[in-house]
């Protein structure tokens, strides 16, 4: 619902500003005044409210700046395309804000692959559970069958309490949305994953440990 009301925000950013230059057209701008107006086409990029793996809200932005570049370039009057670049501004910096906040929600994320911090989380968890197994292994030479971790109490129980968490995770999957084209915005699907004993002694089974959907 939130993702969806940011789209209809994005797609009425444009058609205010198309409403707004029609109203107070001042006929063909000067060469001086488009160039001082391309700083406002790329101006809200320099004000990101946050970067990191999620997912960054250039497309929104970029929309905001193309509006204000309009208005700037179109206006007639001094007063209204001055007012009216604050208004797009302020609400070009809320879009962006808006977006970060949705990137970051379980349910939401700003690109199509997955996020990674997430799948570092889960090499982490992976790697923990290997290096316990390895350990095991210059003390067991004992043969265990391939199959879930955590459906073998042999192996389970010789594990320490986070390492038993750790063997039952998920991986993220992004499905597009309506908008996604022109939002970047993706809705997060969890997969349910384990990890997976290919069979043998913990020494020649802890390498080949691997995530597995379930």
């Amino acid at each position: 619902m939130a993702a969806n009301l940011h789209a209809l925000w994005m797609i009425a950013l444009p058609i205010v500003t198309a409403v707004f230059c029609w109203l107070f057209w001042k006929g063909r701008p000067s060469v001086r005044l488009v160039a001082w107006s391309l700083i406002a086409l790329f101006a809200p990029l320099l004000f990101p409210p946050h970067a990191c793996g999620r997912g960054k809200p250039i497309t929104q932005g970029l929309l905001g700046g193309a509006c204000m570049f309009a208005v700037l370039i179109c206006a007639r009057y001094t007063r209204a395309r001055v007012a009216m670049t604050v208004v797009l501004g302020i609400t070009t910096l809320a879009l962006m804000v808006h977006h970060d906040t949705l990137v970051h929600r379980d349910d939401t994320i700003g690109h199509p692959w997955e996020d990674v911090f997430s799948r570092h989380k889960r090499d982490k968890r992976l790697h923990n559970v290997q290096n316990e197994l390895r350990a095991l292994g210059e003390k067991s030479a004992n043969q265990f069958p391939e199959g879930w971790v955590a459906d073998q109490p042999a192996i389970l129980d010789r594990l320490d309490t986070d390492s038993r968490e750790a063997v039952r995770y998920h991986r993220e999957v992004a499905d597009p949305l309506w908008h996604t084209l022109f939002t970047r915005l993706y809705r997060v699907r969890k997969i349910p994953c384990e990890v997976w004993f290919p069979g043998g002694t913990f020494a020649e089974a802890v390498d080949r440990l691997e995530w597995r959907d379930r």
